[in-house]
């Protein structure tokens, strides 16, 4: 057999004997699912390269707890930002929330109170879910440097727009008027 064969079938031997623990490393999954405590900013090396100069920002979902209330599903996380700069040999992280609408009101509410597109609930069951169509922008998909401007991004609904050097949100951006603020 080949060694795909081989692997294959080690890896459907192992589902069909529900001996799972064996595929992956169920700590190391869960740990992507850890809410970030903090919102910072630290040098974490003074030993790049001189000529290695840039930024990097990174946008992913960065909560997964409202108060006592869990998000269920990750892409409902709200979303942070993370940047590395790289300027004069030093390397400096930081990262920040997108400080989108649902995300401060759910900050000061401690609960959660807007549904998620993939599967979080606002508590009350049905009734308190069935009329809550506006799902929360979470600004947690991408992130584009773009026409000097930083900016949050998410599937259904406006870009929100952010300062490059301290992360720190602005607002939601309609590209000059072009995008409708309805649609975010």
């Amino acid at each position: 057999l080949s060694h795909k064969s081989m692997l294959l079938t080690s890896v459907l031997e192992n589902v069909l004997t529900k001996n799972t623990d064996k595929l992956y490393d169920t700590d190391a999954f869960n740990k992507g699912f850890v809410s970030c405590s903090s919102e910072t900013c630290e040098i974490v090396s003074n030993s790049m390269p001189l000529d290695l100069e840039g930024t990097y920002f990174r946008n992913g979902p960065g909560k997964f707890e409202v108060g006592k209330d869990l998000i269920i599903h990750p892409f409902d996380g709200d979303g942070m930002l993370t940047a590395i700069t790289i300027s004069n040999s030093t390397a400096t992280f930081r990262n920040r929330f997108v400080a989108t609408k649902g995300y401060l009101y759910e900050k000061k509410a401690k609960k959660i109170s807007y549904r998620g597109v993939f599967s979080t609930k606002i508590k009350g069951g049905p009734l308190a879910n069935i009329f809550a169509i506006n799902p929360k922008h979470t600004a947690n998909t991408n992130v584009i440097y773009w026409a000097g401007r930083l900016l949050a991004l998410w599937e259904g609904g406006l870009p929100y727009r952010l300062e490059p050097d301290s992360l720190r949100t602005v607002g939601a951006y309609t590209l000059k008027g072009l995008l409708k603020k309805s649609q975010g």
